[in-house]
């Protein structure tokens, strides 16, 4: 919810999947496994992988199903197949497109930073909930009231996804790391079944203090991360800033009321003189927050989304250079087909702005005959300029 919101709604329909077809398991009702089919169907198309997590958890129940029983329910293979089926439609379609489409490949083989950490780390990550979950396990395992807690063989669904959702993260993928989304659920779930089975019996005075005490205790991590953000807002470290200022969000206004349907635009990213004397990339801001803001598809702008990121990033930031001949530049704006140019470097973001200026003075000065500045779209903060090309 706080860090990547668009990761809400594929959360969801792997809920809907699961528990729909935990529903069709206990009542035998097909009807919940159509529904389970139609979430997949949408979560197939909308985030793929996490098809492969899904699956992962419904087998590993479908076999501690099997092994509990000792039989083999027939109708489980059963609603799997009404599932099954609309979700290889998409997935499968999804799987052609990463085969045939070459901007989509490398869109979406765009590696994490960093690959899923060790088991101490899983640990440490979940921290005080994946304590109580554990703890709610070995609780639920001895408690006569079991079955007043839990309904059918929930426990073992709960203990299939939170198990499978670890262990598919770390299959040899370039974005791993993404995987393990939907962890939290059954640990949460279980999380809560502990303080309940040993807060639940008590008076209604200690059950509110003794709630309300976890849930301080466990959102002092997630205050730690809000302060560490707090404190970053304001600063402009290399990369993507928090803020535009106001002048690069009238300049994006202007593109989004003025120019042509569907007309490419770059906002030209932030560059500063590296230790070799050549200009460098140092933020790319304008251009990450241009295609939401305008409406406008751009080159090069968010570093998950542009393939090659850094070659295509640092070209543009070669066009900055003072250095650059010309046909450099009137070359990639015909190859690009971009139509329009933003330059935004006005504040001294990078530490040395009058030798970064320098660098690039050609552009801040506007003496490029085939970008022409446009005055009503431009302030003292943002420049426009329209590409006409000889």
């Amino acid at each position: 919810l706080y860090l990547f919101p668009l990761f809400l709604i594929s959360l969801l329909l792997m809920v809907g999947v699961l528990g729909n077809l935990w529903r069709a398991d206990q009542t035998g009702e097909i009807k919940f496994a159509a529904y389970a089919g139609v979430c997949g169907l949408l979560l197939g198309n909308i985030h793929t992988y996490d098809v492969i997590t899904v699956c992962g958890v419904w087998l590993a129940y479908v076999v501690s199903r099997c092994i509990s029983l000792r039989t083999v329910p027939k109708k489980m293979f059963v609603h799997a197949a009404i599932v099954g089926i609309p979700t290889a439609v998409t997935t499968g379609y999804m799987a052609f497109l990463l085969r045939s489409e070459t901007v989509f490949r490398q869109r979406a083989l765009v590696p994490t930073i960093w690959p899923s950490g060790g088991w101490l780390m899983i640990v440490l990550g979940f921290g005080a909930v994946l304590g109580l979950a554990i703890l709610s396990w070995f609780l639920l395992r001895r408690s006569p009231r079991q079955s007043d807690l839990l309904n059918g063989h929930s426990l073992h669904i709960l203990a299939a996804w939170a198990v499978m959702n670890v262990a598919v993260s770390y299959i040899p993928i370039s974005f791993q790391r993404k995987m393990i989304m939907g962890t939290h659920i059954p640990l949460a779930i279980l999380a809560g079944l502990a303080v309940y089975q040993v807060l639940g019996t008590k008076p209604d005075r200690i059950w509110k203090l003794g709630v309300a005490a976890i849930t301080v205790f466990m959102s002092l991590t997630n205050l730690r991360f809000l302060m560490r953000d707090i404190d970053r807002l304001p600063a402009n470290e290399p990369g993507v800033r928090s803020f535009l200022y106001t002048g690069e969000m009238d300049a994006l206004t202007w593109i989004r009321d003025h120019a042509e349907r569907g007309a490419a635009i770059q906002p030209l990213p932030w560059a500063t003189l590296a230790d070799n004397g050549k200009l460098a990339f140092f933020d790319n801001s304008v251009a990450c927050y241009a295609p939401g803001v305008t409406g406008h598809p751009v080159n090069a702008g968010h570093w998950g989304e542009t393939p090659d990121f850094g070659k295509t990033m640092n070209r543009w930031t070669r066009f900055l250079s003072e250095e650059t001949p010309d046909q450099y530049r009137i070359d990639l704006l015909r190859e690009t087909g971009v139509q329009y140019i933003l330059f935004t470097q006005r504040h001294d973001e990078t530490g040395h702005s009058e030798a970064d200026g320098k660098a690039m003075a050609s552009i801040m000065n506007g003496s490029l005959p085939y970008i022409v500045k446009i005055p009503e779209a431009s302030n003292r903060e943002a420049d426009v300029y329209k590409v006409k090309l000889p």
